[in-house]
């Protein structure tokens, strides 16, 4: 038997692509369906010649942290919520609040092992809680220095370079680009303001060593519905933010830890479960993206108190995308992408231009503002649409009597159509 002899196939141009695209468009052009995202346009196909350099990371895995934020209450209560999510998978609480005393801490932290989770606060009022924490970890660990998490101490710089010198193991600046997004800001918009932020605690803290700033430091992203422009987010943002570093000559390993937080701006309140579903394609995006950890908000979280059930599906779906779509198991899944690799660099050059504005002495706020207004403008006219808002609304759905806090007042796209329905039932 003769043996087979396989025949490469011929490589195929762009230029024969776009020949054949052209003849099943019936003589229109490609570029007439070519779209745009956040001023960034993006073409209706992608070749090889397209690819200008790879952005792929350098991770061995996908892997990231469940990530959840939970109020400090009282001692009893919060500490059984703690422990109940710590049992149902939770690896990254964020506490938030304020400890009124050192007792108060013990007793909420009470059989909490950090060895084993990364622990993250975010802390109001009395200072004197980071000592409490500090000495809490060192009596509760079994590898004080080995300990991840993070606090924040941006607006704090005495202490900062007390905790700085004390070799307290946790990251101590937490820059919020998720609190950009809420508000309405582009894509590339959170990343340039990210960037600033980042810069002003390079810049201030400029005697400390780089590379000790850039392990002490992180980042929270937002993630909102454009699947494929918030994945190339997370991704430009690891880029970005390692680039800014190495101008301060920083060593850099691909170890910032950027978590993501899902966005209130495209949340609804009437017909809230299809936050479900935007709960899933933020958080599969923000996966993919190669976030560090991820939250997913409470789908009911404008209508209902925080309870188990809404926050029991949060850490479950991302379970599902761990256990069962093993999305965690493939480094930067989305490399090699054509469409993803360019709109990763042309995020990148946008959010870098920007970031130059900022530090020209553009403005912060007109920036955030110009983007809300174009986002609402799309959102009024019909061309962004939202599931349950302005497309296919349940309009016999009743909300006054489900009601149990005040609808929130957070800068949301569907908030005055909301407030309209809600006066009007």
């Amino acid at each position: 038997m003769d043996p087979i002899k396989f025949i490469p196939f011929d490589g195929i141009s762009k230029q024969e692509w776009f020949e054949k695209i052209t003849l099943d468009l019936k003589g229109k052009l490609p570029s007439s369906i070519d779209q745009t995202w956040q001023d960034i346009p993006y073409s209706a196909f992608y070749h090889h010649e397209d690819a200008k350099r790879r952005t792929s990371r350098q991770a061995e895995t996908n892997d990231w942290l469940i990530r959840k934020s939970i109020l400090i209450t009282e001692a009893k209560e919060f500490n059984a919520e703690l422990l109940s999510l710590l049992n149902l998978g939770l690896q990254n609480p964020v506490i938030r609040g304020e400890f009124t005393s050192d007792q108060h801490l013990k007793a909420c932290l009470d059989e909490v092992v950090p060895d084993y989770i990364r622990m993250d606060f975010e802390l109001l009022g009395n200072p004197e809680q980071y000592a409490w924490i500090d000495a809490w970890l060192k009596k509760n660990s079994k590898d004080y220095s080995t300990l991840q998490g993070g606090i924040n101490l941006l607006g704090n710089s005495g202490l900062f370079e007390e905790l700085n010198a004390s070799y307290f193991p946790l990251r101590l600046t937490s820059v919020y680009g998720s609190e950009y997004q809420a508000r309405g800001a582009f894509a590339s918009t959170e990343l340039a303001l990210v960037l600033n932020d980042l810069n002003a605690f390079l810049e201030y803290n400029s005697k400390v060593d780089a590379t000790k700033l850039y392990q002490k430091s992180q980042a929270i992203l937002g993630v909102g519905l454009n699947f494929f422009g918030e994945l190339a987010k997370l991704r430009a943002g690891r880029n970005l933010i390692d680039f800014l570093f190495l101008q301060y000559g920083a060593e850099v390993d691909d170890s910032f830890f950027i978590a993501s937080q899902t966005s209130s701006w495209t949340f609804s309140a009437y017909d809230r479960h299809n936050n479900l579903l935007r709960n899933a394609s933020c958080g599969l995006a923000a996966a993919l993206g190669g976030a560090s950890a991820i939250e997913l908000l409470p789908h009911d979280f404008l209508v209902k108190k925080p309870n188990h059930f809404s926050t029991h599906l949060g850490v479950t779906l991302q379970h599902l995308m761990k256990e069962e779509s093993y999305l965690n198991r493939v480094s930067d899944p989305s490399a090699g992408s054509y469409f993803i690799e360019d709109l990763t660099q042309k995020l990148e050059e946008q959010a870098w231009r920007k970031f130059q504005k900022l530090q020209a002495g553009a403005s912060a706020e007109e920036m955030i503002e110009h983007d809300r207004l174009e986002q609402k403008n799309a959102f009024d006219s019909g061309e962004f649409k939202l599931l349950g808002v302005n497309l296919f609304p349940n309009l016999e759905e009743k909300l006054r009597g489900e009601l149990e806090i005040a609808l929130n007042g957070l800068p949301r796209l569907a908030f005055e159509t909301e407030q309209k329905r809600l006066k009007d039932e």
